[in-house]
């Protein structure tokens, strides 16, 4: 008894649900990495409309301006972990399936492994952010 050759596109579509999730593993550390970085630039920029009071405006209104900036960028701040936070369970889990039912079992373990570590660069990412944010620079680059 021989047993039939597996055609290649049922080859190529067992490691999908691996795959899918070391992508997603990726994406919640890019992402996250992206809008971690956005709110230390919003930081930065609420904070820069300090530095010369009554250039622009009256002070008055430029504290309010800044606090409701610096209010938006805590918010993002918020959003990007939860953002990260939910990529990462979605790549955990579903690295674990593909783990159990041997679907891209390497892809799967990767995620899983990428998915439990991300936030600890992300951590990195946000201290930069928030130090450069309140120092008034504008993060990575100055």
């Amino acid at each position: 008894m021989t047993v039939a050759p597996v055609p290649p596109s049922a080859a190529s579509r067992r490691r999908g649900v691996g795959l899918v999730a070391f992508i997603a593993s990726i994406a919640s550390l890019v992402l996250g990495g992206i809008a971690i970085w956005v709110a230390g630039l919003s930081i930065a920029r609420a904070l820069r409309l300090t530095d010369y009071p009554d250039l622009i405006r009256e002070t008055e209104a430029q504290v309010w301006e800044s606090v409701w900036s610096v209010a938006f960028s805590g918010i993002w701040l918020l959003a990007a972990w939860l953002i990260h936070a939910l990529l990462a369970l979605w790549a955990l889990v579903q690295g674990i399936v593909a783990v159990a039912i041997d679907r891209g079992r390497l892809w799967g373990a990767i995620a899983i492994g990428i998915a439990c570590i991300a936030w600890m660069p992300l951590t990195w990412v946000t201290q930069e952010a928030l130090v450069a944010g309140l120092l008034g620079l504008v993060p990575f680059f100055g």
